[in-house]
């Protein structure tokens, strides 16, 4: 039987009707994954915004986030901090220096899979995508922990 996510998920934070917020936020998408078939099986999925993923909310977002973390460890077990940054930016320096700054580790690191060193790596990587640690920390540790709960409740045409 699949661990369930808390009861408390119905209040998961939900950015989508704030205007003003980067749109990694609106779009409840704080690693700004973009629409792809992978995507749409999620099912906390609700459409794409110029490319790029919006989901039901930030604890969907985060969900889907981990999946593709998890998925890019076991196909190269041999990834340090850096080879796993350069997938998201060009510009990699600032990137990693926010992501290692947040996380405690270095580049040539390998990803860590235990959930307190990779919620660290999550929180650098949202403060570098979303533009500020400001924004960052809108994401709740609630809503970090329901992301890691909802990723052990997902179908098995997702995983």
């Amino acid at each position: 039987m699949a661990l369930q996510p808390k009861q408390k998920q119905l209040m998961a934070s939900d950015f989508r009707k704030h205007t003003d917020y980067p749109m990694g936020l609106r779009n409840n998408n704080p690693g700004c994954l973009v629409t792809n078939n992978e995507a749409l099986r999620f099912p906390g999925y609700r459409g794409g915004n110029l490319g790029f993923c919006v989901f039901k909310n930030a604890s969907w977002g985060i969900c889907a986030f981990l999946w593709y973390y998890y998925r890019h460890v076991q196909r190269n077990p041999s990834a340090t901090i850096g080879s796993y940054i350069k997938m998201y930016t060009a510009d990699t320096r600032k990137y990693i220096t926010t992501v290692i700054t947040s996380s405690g580790l270095s580049a040539n690191d390998p990803l860590p899979v235990d959930p307190a060193t990779i919620t660290k790596i999550m929180r650098g990587q949202f403060e570098a995508e979303l533009g500020s640690k400001e924004y960052a920390d809108l994401i709740t540790d609630e809503d970090i922990l329901d992301g890691f709960a909802l990723l052990l409740t997902l179908p098995e045409d997702v995983v």
